[in-house]
């Protein structure tokens, strides 16, 4: 009799458990290992050496964060888990706003986890910001001793100024305007746009000798996964009318002109080609009758070039990159016509004067 009822009671145990909610899991849990690496800036001393303190999040199919930790709390021990998707995110800080010294890295992956089995997830940490430094030349500093330049993203901005000069502000990728001052008085402003990864320096100087001007270059780093970008800033060539050497057009002002607009200065550098009729080949050296004119050496996008026709045996020695490879790149100042659409993109033609 008492044995009756002890199975009785456990029948009704189980019972209870099952009406209450608790999940029966109908087999072992799978096991989940994280592995995690960060690819670092080549030359730029981050706060972090190591990967120790990243956060890590767990989250599961329904969306819900159900372990936080630091990722040394994590490593080296698997986590025991139910069946199902999970998604594990790894990040060493919150980014909301520009900052000196904060390069933002970040990894997700989904995981799988079996029962009975164990999952490896290995995760690599990216840079998800860019970076920008400002240095100032001598000339420009004497020039000029109230100088800062203020960039401007859409998160906020950063001051670059005596006290900042040199050091890695750090903005989400995209359109930033620079804003260069002296005294609270604007000397001129330029656009650029950022790309995640990517570590800019502008050098600003001044100087009224164009030859002076120290060409920009992209130097890819031995960490291939940034792309190290400098550009000179030279203060007396910002912007102008066009109408003379010194006051040339950026290719930004020149793809907004009426079609036909004779006697132009253009500044900017030969950044590839065009194939086709609208097909715009940044890098490419292989074309003989044109080149592309950009406001930023390497530019990839054909929205911010400028078409030029080389129509004649003269230009074509002087200017193609088939028979100049040297040129990519290359800042050049040209004199000519304007010309709505070359290759699908505002152009210039009728070229009547090249200086490097």
């Amino acid at each position: 009799m008492c044995r009756k009822w002890m199975l009785a009671g456990l029948g009704l145990l189980a019972c209870a458990v099952a009406c209450n909610g608790l999940k029966i899991v109908p087999g072992p849990n799978g096991q989940l290992n994280v592995n995690v690496s960060a690819e670092k800036s080549y030359g730029v001393k981050t706060r972090a050496s190591g990967t120790d303190d990243y956060h890590f999040l767990l989250v599961n199919a329904a969306g819900d964060t159900i372990r936080k930790a630091t990722v040394s709390e994590i490593s080296g021990t698997p986590l025991s888990l139910e069946p199902g998707l999970y998604k594990v995110i790894v990040y060493n800080r919150t980014f909301t706003a520009p900052e000196f010294d904060a390069p933002y890295y970040y990894a997700e992956e989904t995981a799988e986890i079996i029962s009975g089995q164990t999952s490896e997830v290995e995760l690599t940490c990216l840079q998800e910001n860019s970076g920008i430094r400002v240095l100032f030349g001598d000339q420009f500093m004497e020039k000029y001793p109230q100088y800062a330049m203020t960039v401007t993203g859409d998160l906020g901005s950063l001051d670059y100024n005596s006290l900042t000069s040199g050091r890695w502000g750090y903005f989400s990728a995209g359109e930033v305007t620079l804003s260069l001052k002296d005294n609270d008085s604007l000397l001129g402003s330029i656009e650029r746009t950022l790309e995640k990864k990517h570590m800019y320096t502008f050098l600003v100087n001044n100087t009224e000798d164009p030859e002076g001007i120290v060409e920009s270059s992209f130097i890819l780093s031995v960490d291939t996964t940034h792309v190290w970008v400098s550009q000179d800033w030279d203060t007396s060539v910002t912007s102008g009318d066009g109408q003379t050497r010194a006051s040339a057009y950026s290719v930004t002002q020149a793809r907004e002109l009426t079609d036909g607009t004779e006697g132009i200065w253009v500044c900017g550098y030969i950044t590839g080609s065009y194939s086709g009729s609208t097909t715009y080949n940044p890098g490419s050296i292989t074309a003989d009758t044109n080149i592309a004119l950009a406001d930023q050496p390497g530019e990839q996008a054909a929205d911010k070039t400028l078409s030029v026709r080389l129509d004649t045996e003269n230009l074509k020695a002087q200017l193609s990159l088939s028979r100049n490879n040297s040129n990519l790149n290359r800042r050049v100042w040209l004199k000519g016509t304007s010309n709505v659409k070359y290759f699908g993109q505002p152009g210039l033609e009728s070229i009547k004067e090249t200086v490097w």
